[in-house]
């Protein structure tokens, strides 16, 4: 019984022992860079498409016999496709985009599209 706790509490000190992962600085930079210029490059494709998406549904405000609502939704789905145009083109774009993971992906779109959104329901707000 006695060995048995000994044991026991040898295998608790193992257990308890920890060290930190390795941790390459130079591919985590490397890596944040790239992100950044991703980044960029979904900064510039949301305010080209959120003014093309102004101009559309500014089209259907001048237009009240036709109604705003067909353009609105034109303009949103500009943006959808503007989504998937984001990621063809920082693949074409960017030499390193095979280290891109999942979660990269979905952080792109989603920055791109809330600037989509912001830089739009302004230029609504002030210009039409």
């Amino acid at each position: 019984m006695a060995k048995k706790a000994r044991k026991k509490v040898e295998e608790d000190q193992s257990l308890r022992e920890f060290a930190f992962p390795h941790f390459d600085a130079e591919k985590f930079i490397l890596h944040e860079l790239e992100q950044s210029y991703s980044t960029a490059v979904a900064l510039g494709l949301a305010l080209v498409l959120a003014v093309a998406s102004w101009q559309l549904t500014a089209l259907g405000l001048a237009n009240p016999g036709l109604g705003v609502l067909p353009f609105a939704l034109a303009s949103i789905g500009l943006a959808v496709v503007g989504a998937f145009a984001m990621v063809y083109l920082i693949r074409w774009v960017r030499p390193k985009w095979e280290e891109y993971k999942r979660g990269d992906w979905v952080s792109l779109v989603m920055i791109y599209l809330l600037l989509w959104a912001g830089i739009w329901a302004v230029l609504l707000n002030v210009w039409a």
